[in-house]
């Protein structure tokens, strides 16, 4: 008997609370800590030891380059620890060879067998009989099993072949392959056609004469959530029957009124908890009362972080008959020591792509889904979607069992109405769980801002006859951007402006790095390109990829006023001098952005400042602020910048909060498109002094404003 059911997506309403989901959380991926394990073979060379190393060494390298949240990076406590303890975990390993748990006629050869405790997105296969947590990694993308010690898994049971079969993967797609063996590969338990290409899904089983392994995807989170998906033909179809044709007349085995308080329990636990982990074995364990013919009972979700939405992960498994036991009325929980929940493929494909409820009994052996319910030894199934108000499907339900008396349609009705509820509340404790890590992330954002801030300079210079201003803004409350004052002498100050590429963190990280770097060097060569070459070579010595740095520095001399610029791919430096004329210095000379070549060469520019002339300094959140036609302010074709700062005037200060202040205006309330710096200095016309228009000709000559080479 099948029976369906359509659920509308708009079962039900719920007035959530307002939540601040801005910030697109991903979730850290882990890294995967284990050991290699080997057969304890005599004639293992020293060659084979360090490829066994480097394979380890290189999945860890490869997955933890991701980031841990644990701090897994390179180099991190518990990636040391993790080397340190390496030879220890071999020597405990060494257990695991062809006479130990994995059997006789059974060694990994050159393979690798390793222990995962973390979450390694890579295929693996797992033998049949195998310790917990024992998987072979399908590393290369073709992975030849057989009974050749050189195959990347290496069989010695009698009648495998010396290249049995091969897995073999196609962008993010596998296949089995059989190498035309004499004693055939089996797939799900039929016999596959050698030398053609067979699709593997996550859970297949690959028979090879004595030996049965299990193919994912990926290895399971852990026993707790592994879920093995089974059917031969994954493309069948569920068919499905009119209800009223079946069992119309049969009575449920629960009377209603224990039904409906039943599912008023469900409702009040739901309505309690905003905890998935503590609201799924709760309705799990409800149904288990509501239904006393289910022998299990379990709550699927598809894994969030599973692009293609086809990688389930088990929140609740309850089952009235634990394996190896007596049937008993009472509830277990699944542990450690019980085998992956196993599901019909078919069911579950069907019950997640259309949306609908089923209901199944062994008297339907005309369908696909029957050889799997044969399988499992299961007589009656009822399978519903968990889908949340706005249409999303988040997961299934599913109870199940064994026993003579088969669930009834009455009976789908009420896990329907079970799951429904169920969807609602498992969305809101989803919607309460990003709300919780987006106010943890923003508290840690404002700590690291806090830190950030350290790196910046507290105030600007107080040096008699001049002026310094100075202004910072990240786009994302820290950033990539930085400028720094630093005092050489009592005559000599550096100033310095720079721009990492990129926003966010990573940004800020380099920067933290690299501004004390350039504070040392500058204090040290006293001379700005000499200072940017050798920050330049640090910075590619240290294989940052993806990043570079561009910098300005000025060195000035307050007795002489003479300023030495030198430029790493940034703006070209501009100076305003007292008559309101606007120069642009460096813009011919620019070397190339710090990272870029080591062999990097940087110039020197030099001019004159005279009384009432203002230096500017800015970075790109200045010229690529946008207004609400998302206009750029400063662009080759329209100088706005240029123009404005020429018609500025007065000292340093009131240069930048002019400046600023038009481009607020410009932006007309639009937020910051990146990390925006401004620095402004200049020597101050002294207050006594009355200049005529005579008087500037001979004050800023054409040939001290010449910048000199």
């Amino acid at each position: 008997m099948t029976v369906s059911i359509r659920l509308d997506a708009k079962i039900a309403t719920l007035n959530l609370l307002s939540l601040d989901l801005s910030l697109n959380l991903a979730r850290p991926t882990w890294v995967a800590k284990g050991a290699v394990c080997r057969s304890n073979q005599r004639e293992r060379s020293n060659q084979t030891q360090k490829r066994s190393d480097d394979v380890q060494r290189r999945t860890l390298e490869e997955d933890g380059s991701q980031g841990d949240h644990r701090g897994g990076s390179p180099g991190s406590p518990n990636l040391v620890s993790w080397r340190a303890s390496l030879n220890a975990n071999r020597r405990d390993a060494q257990r695991i060879g062809p006479c130990g748990p994995l059997g006789k006629g059974w060694e990994s050869g050159s393979a690798t067998i390793v222990r995962f405790t973390g979450v390694l997105v890579m295929a693996v296969l797992r033998r049949v009989g195998d310790p917990e947590g024992v998987y072979y990694p399908i590393r290369e993308p073709i992975h030849v099993v057989g009974r050749n010690p050189e195959s990347d898994l290496h069989l010695t049971a009698n009648g495998v072949s010396r290249s049995h079969f091969q897995v073999r993967r196609v962008h993010d797609r596998y296949f089995l392959h059989d190498l035309h063996s004499r004693n055939k590969t089996l797939l799900n338990r039929q016999e596959i056609e050698p030398g053609i290409d067979c699709p593997l899904k996550d859970g297949d089983r690959i028979g090879v004469c004595d030996v049965e392994l299990i193919f994912y995807e990926r290895p399971p989170l852990n026993t707790q959530s592994a879920v093995v998906l089974i059917d031969t033909e994954a493309d069948n179809q569920l068919q499905s029957l009119d209800a009223t044709q079946h069992g119309g007349a049969v009575c449920s085995i629960v009377h209603p009124e224990t039904k409906l308080k039943a599912v008023l329990e469900i409702t009040r636990n739901l309505s309690s908890e905003l905890k998935i982990d503590v609201v799924a074995p709760k309705v799990v364990d409800s149904l288990l009362k509501i239904f006393p013919q289910a022998e299990r009972g379990f709550l699927v979700l598809i894994d969030p972080d599973d692009p293609k939405r086809e990688r389930l992960v088990r929140k609740a498994f309850k089952y009235r008959q634990p394996p190896g036991r007596s049937l008993s009325n009472s509830l277990s929980s699944t542990t450690a020591e019980e085998p992956p929940m196993r599901l019909s493929r078919n069911v579950v494909n069907d019950v997640i792509a259309n949306r609908k409820a089923v209901l199944l009994s062994d008297a339907d052996r005309n369908l696909p889904t029957s050889e799997s319910m044969v399988e499992l030894k299961l007589r009656s199934i009822m399978c519903v979607p968990l889908i949340t108000p706005s249409g999303e499907v988040l997961g299934i339900i599913q109870v199940d069992t064994t026993s003579r008396d088969p669930f009834r349609p009455e009976d789908l009705e009420v896990l329907a109405a079970v799951a429904s509820q169920a969807a609602i509340t498992i969305e809101t404790a989803n919607l309460s769980a990003r709300q919780i890590q987006n106010e943890v992330l923003t508290s840690q954002l404002n700590a690291a801002a806090d830190v950030q801030r350290l790196f910046l300079p507290t105030k600007t210079p107080d040096l008699p006859g001049h002026r310094f201003y100075s202004f910072y803004q990240a786009n994302y409350r820290i950033g990539g951007d930085f400028y720094d004052f630093i005092q050489l002498d009592q005559d000599v100050i550096a100033v310095a402006l720079g721009d990492v590429a990129g926003k966010g963190i990573a940004a800020a990280m380099v920067m933290a790095k690299y501004s004390g770097e350039n504070r040392f060097l500058i204090s040290t060569q006293r001379d700005p390109a000499r200072a940017l070459g050798e920050l330049n070579r640090s910075f590619c010595q240290a294989g940052i990829e993806g990043k570079f740095i561009t910098l300005s520095v000025c060195l000035y001399h307050l007795k002489e006023r003479t300023l030495k610029f030198s430029s790493a791919g940034h703006f070209p430096l501009l100076v305003r001098r007292y008559d309101g004329r606007v120069e642009e210095l460096g813009g011919h000379l620019r070397g190339l952005p710090i990272g870029v070549d080591e062999e990097a060469e940087y110039y020197v520019l030099e001019t004159v400042l005279e009384p009432g002339d203002v230096v500017i300094l800015y970075s790109d959140g200045i010229t690529d602020a946008r207004n609400l036609q998302d206009e750029a302010y400063d662009s080759h074709k329209n100088r706005r910048l240029v123009r404005r700062v020429g018609e500025l005037g007065g000292n340093a200060r009131d240069v930048g909060v002019g400046l600023l202040q038009d481009v607020r205006e410009f932006m007309s309330g639009q937020l910051p498109f990146d990390d925006m710096t401004l620095v402004c200095f200049g020597p101050e016309v002294p207050p006594s002094t009355s200049l005529s228009a005579s008087d500037l000709a001979g004050i800023a000559p054409a040939d001290a404003t010449r910048p000199k080479l």
